[in-house]
This record gives C-alpha cells, structure tokens and sequence, in this order.
C-alpha cells in the first residue's frame, strides 16, 4: 500500500477567506499561474517541473521517483461529491485532490486536510496521512484498511455525509513522489461540475466604466449699468469624468422664459457655458424654468421696473 505524508500545518495563512477569489456561480472559472496558493501547501520538487500555456499546465517528473508538482487554487463551492481531471499526456496521470477544513472553523487543529482522488481506486478518495485526527475519525471506511491508498478511504458522497461541515477550501493537482514518471497538460478539474480552466492567457482588461456626464446650474440678477438689476445670468458648468472611466451620454440643458425657450445647450465633461437675458424697463414680472435632460431643476420670476 503507498502512502504519501503532506503536512499543512502553516497554510492557514495561505488559504484564508477571500485570499484568492473565485465567483460562485460561474460555470467556469479560470486558473492562473498568479492565482496558486503558494507553498508549503504547492509542492514542487527534484526535477519536477510545470508551465502555464495558452490551454493548460504542462507538468513533468521525468528524472526519478522523488520528483513531485503539485499545484492547488482556492475554490469557493461546497463540498464536492465528484472530482474529475482533464488531461492529455503520459498513461500515468496526476490525482486530483481537495483540500478542505473539518469543521468550518479556523484555528481548532483540523483546518487542513487533504483527499485524494486516483483513477486505481476507482470512486474512493483517501485521506492523506498528515491529515488531522478529526478527520481521520470521519473514515467512511471503518475497520477496511486495504488496498486504497490510505487506512482511511470513501467515495466522496460517503466523506460528505461523515463531514457534514466540512468547508471545501481549495482544489488541485499532484504528480509524483512515488508515482512512476509523468509528462502531459492538465487542462482543467471539475468539482461537482464546476470547471477550473489553466491559462497563461493574461487575465482580460477591465471595460471602463461609461458615466454619463454630470453638472450644475446656477443664476443670478445683473444690473443694468447703475441702475436697477434687471437682467439674469444662467451658468451651467459639468463636472470632470471620473479617472479610469469614459464620457457617457452628455448633459443637456433648456432655458424657459415666459414660455418661451431661449437658450439650449449640450454639453461634455469638464465644460462651462452661460446665457444671460437682459428685460426691458418696466416690462414687470418674467418666469424662468430650468431643464437638466428633459427634466425641471429650477424654476423662479424677476419683476423688472
């Protein structure tokens, strides 16, 4: 029977809540070299090597069997009832592998522990050796301790019903350290459906955010030479686009006096215009209303005499 130790004891701080995010609900989710959790929990050794490429991992133990790669990213989805592999290389291929707490809660000694999913033992995943004891205790498989990897060992249905709340926190990939030499691509792994796709692809820009064009109006009476104020002054000024956005729709302004529409404008970011309405002497009392994009914002009289 091969047994494998992996030791998770510093990793808390490696996989904590959020630390590398993946949406819930995507169908699928893309992996890159800059979202892999770091070690000890990655363990690359000897001769072991890996590449990210445009359509998956490339790995390879090809010197003796103390070379390992293994890679891991973390998830956000529950526990898995299924873990499969996609890959196209040599006849001996990676294990998949679940990383996952207990119990949900941080700091009580069973916060890391490891599955392993081989094609040789069929629906059964065994528990790692450096697994917590708690875990452990969890063994689906009772008192059967041959033949599947580790003393401890079920499918992944049987390790979800005895841990009912286990929290899944990351998923991965391991080759060698033991295992006769490998070489191939890992394309993707898929927990219960979910897909992780492996890229170099650099990760896409983010579109711009469009923000429509934004401002004020203000007003105020001028005199008329020395005498009496009798004239009105509108200024409209817009605002700035926000830095990292672009222009969206442009501000629109409409002036009303006396029902009667004597000024219009449109206007970009970062813009100034004014109208100003000088009455005739003793012409009495005038209305104004002010439009922003079809609707009033501003409304008032003058009485010229």
């Amino acid at each position: 029977m091969r047994r494998t130790t992996i030791t998770l004891a510093t990793t808390a701080a490696l996989l904590s809540v959020g630390a590398l995010a993946a949406p819930a609900e995507a169908a699928d989710i893309t992996v890159r070299e800059a979202d892999l959790v770091p070690p000890p929990l990655q363990d690359v050794r000897g001769e072991g090597t890996y590449e990210f490429l445009r359509q998956g991992v490339h790995i390879s133990t090809t010197a003796s069997a103390a070379d390992k790669v293994a890679l891991y990213f973390s998830v956000a989805q529950a526990f898995p009832a299924t873990g499969d592999l996609d890959w196209a290389g040599t006849a001996v291929k990676p294990s998949v592998q679940i990383v996952f707490d207990v119990d949900g809660m941080r700091g009580n000694g069973n916060d890391y522990n490891v599955l392993v999913g081989e094609e040789v033992y069929g629906d059964n995943w065994w528990l790692t050796n450096g697994s917590s004891q708690d875990a452990k205790d969890a063994d689906p498989s009772g008192e059967d301790n041959s033949g599947n990897g580790s003393d401890y060992f079920g499918t992944l249905v049987q390790w979800g019903e005895a841990l009912p709340d286990a929290d899944f926190l990351a998923g991965g990939f391991s080759l060698g350290s033991g295992q006769p030499n490998g070489n191939g691509v890992v394309k993707s792994i898929s927990y219960d459906g979910m897909t992780y796709e492996f890229t170099s692809d650099p990760e896409p820009e983010p579109e711009p955010e469009v923000v429509a064009v934004a401002g004020k109006a203000s007003m105020k009476r001028l005199p008329a030479g020395i005498g009496p104020k009798r004239a009105l002054q509108f200024t409209f000024t817009s605002d700035e686009t926000p830095d990292g956005a672009v222009q969206g729709a442009k501000l629109r302004w409409r002036v009303s006096i006396d029902g009667r529409t004597v000024y219009s404008d449109v206007m970009g970011a970062d813009e100034v215009s004014r109208y100003s309405k000088w009455f005739p002497r003793r012409s009495g009392k005038h209305t104004y209303v002010v439009f922003k994009n079809g609707r009033q914002v501003k409304q008032g009289s003058i009485v010229v005499r």
